[in-house]
Formats: C-alpha cells, structure tokens, sequence
C-alpha cells in the first residue's frame, strides 16, 4: 500500500529539525496560534507514473507553505530562510531511510506569494515539490 504523503513529508520535515528552527510547527493544516513560524504540507496530486506496475511507482505533487511569524520586521527574512531550508531538505529525501516508502526522486522550486486570506496578512514562500515514491 502507498503511504500517507503528507505524513511522509511532515516526518522527514520534523527529523530536519536540526536545521529548520525547532519552535517552528509542522503539520499538515494551519495551527489554531499564528504568532509563530509554521509550514503546512498538502498533496496536491498524485498519480501513477508512467510504465509502472498498478500503484507500486506514484508521482506526487506536494505543497508546501512556509511562513514567517507575526513579526512585520523579520517575517519576510524568516519565511524565505524556512522556505529556502525545506526545499534543500525536499531534495534530499532521496538520500535518506524512510518508514514505509521509498523515495526515488525529488524535484522542487519556489516563490514568494504573501497570504493575504490571513488577517492580518503573512509573509509566505510556497515551495513546491514532485516526489517519486513507492512502498
């Protein structure tokens, strides 16, 4: 059975804690406090790749929104610095032991696209991210 994406993500995600700043919250919906830093995972698609056999090989489009904290002063440099550190961690998923799953490849990009749903509005990077997983 494929895994859960999102809880892939997250998981690989907190293990780089010791990189991404340790107060900022990983999930997969936005935290009922804004005050801080957080991402938040979303699969946008999944789907068989091409040539493989019934669900074993699945493409994933996989969101990803970091924001910086309610601080007007350093959101921005925060958002960005977060953004710019989960994408580096997306990439190197291939190169590390997962529970459940096998990632063959990752591909990512992002930019910068403030939420303005929220009120008052945040700093926001979407990264975006194509993994390659099987079981």
């Amino acid at each position: 059975m494929l895994p859960d994406i999102e809880i892939l993500v997250v998981a690989h995600l907190r293990n780089t804690q010791s990189v991404i700043d340790l107060t900022t919250r990983i999930g997969t919906r936005t935290p009922s406090s804004l005050a801080g830093q957080f991402v938040k995972v979303t699969v946008l698609d999944d789907q068989q790749t091409p040539g493989s056999k019934a669900l074993h090989l699945v493409d994933c489009l996989v969101q990803i929104d970091c924001y910086g904290s309610s601080n007007r002063d350093s959101a921005h440099a925060e958002a960005s610095l977060l953004a710019r550190t989960v994408r580096e961690a997306l990439v190197a998923m291939p190169a590390a032991t997962h529970t459940g799953a096998v990632v063959t490849s990752a591909r990512a990009s992002s930019r910068r696209l403030p939420d303005t749903e929220l009120d008052p509005a945040r700093e926001r990077y979407i990264v975006t991210c194509t993994l390659s997983v099987h079981p």
